[in-house]
């Protein structure tokens, strides 16, 4: 329970230096979240200033932003194949935003694609002239359908709860920032999905805690550019660590 020995704690931390995400880090970290999500859950509500003025008002309402922030939960209705756009809009009134999406469908297209049945993975995709008759009938029907305004992309719907949602980036860390391999020679080995504000430290913990501990600087590969421990990371960064390692 976040309000528990909240006095005792609230009037220690008043008292400090430390910014308010730093002494809240202490009491709530446990529950997966970092400083950055404290900042960006601070900046979502009028939390008081000074942490011995808040209630159980305050406390409700961290909760509510500790869960959208790291822990979302976001309705997705499968099998909207079997349903039309009237039920559809029916599920949305009482669900709101439901994403209706087809994992049998968007499988099916996956296949499709491995088989060099269609021409790409995207909803308009052309279909081949080889395809038996039943088949392409089928691939029709699941093209028609993911045409619908009220359709979405299994794909598309978790990208955007990742960036839109979760505010996470993507980056990839590399060996050799000039090939954009790691030491085998494989291009682009690793992605990683960091949050945003995450910096080239951030990222050298994530990959290993020497890693971090032994930074020295990073590289942006697609600059060439030396940056620093506090270098702020963009989505698509392709950042190569230079450390220290016993």
């Amino acid at each position: 329970k976040i309000s528990r020995d909240w006095e005792r704690f609230a009037k220690k931390a008043d008292s400090s230096d430390e910014r308010i995400e730093r002494s809240l880090l202490k009491k709530i970290g446990s529950m997966g979240i970092n400083e950055k999500q404290i900042a960006l859950i601070l900046s979502r509500s009028a939390y008081p200033g000074k942490l011995t003025l808040w209630g159980d008002d305050d406390f409700d309402q961290l909760s509510k932003d500790i869960l959208f922030v790291s822990k979302s939960l976001v309705p997705l209705g499968n099998k909207a194949d079997l349903i039309d756009e009237k039920t559809a809009y029916r599920i949305r009134s009482i669900v709101s935003n439901c994403a209706m999406v087809s994992g049998d469908y968007d499988l099916a297209v996956q296949k499709a694609y491995s088989h060099s049945m269609i021409s790409s993975l995207e909803s308009n995709f052309e279909i081949s002239e080889n395809v038996p008759e039943k088949i392409r009938i089928a691939l029709e029907k699941i093209r028609s359908f993911f045409s619908e305004k009220w359709v979405s992309r299994i794909n598309y719907f978790l990208s955007s709860v990742v960036t839109d949602r979760l505010k996470y980036i993507v980056v990839f860390p590399v060996y050799d920032e000039g090939q954009w391999t790691d030491k085998a020679g494989n291009i682009l080995p690793d992605a990683f999905l960091v949050p945003e504000g995450s910096t080239a430290l951030d990222l050298a913990f994530r990959i290993h805690t020497d890693i971090g501990n032994g930074f020295i600087r990073a590289i942006d590969a697609k600059t060439r550019r030396v940056v620093g421990k506090d270098h702020v990371l963009s989505d698509g960064d392709i950042i190569r660590i230079v450390a220290k390692t016993s």
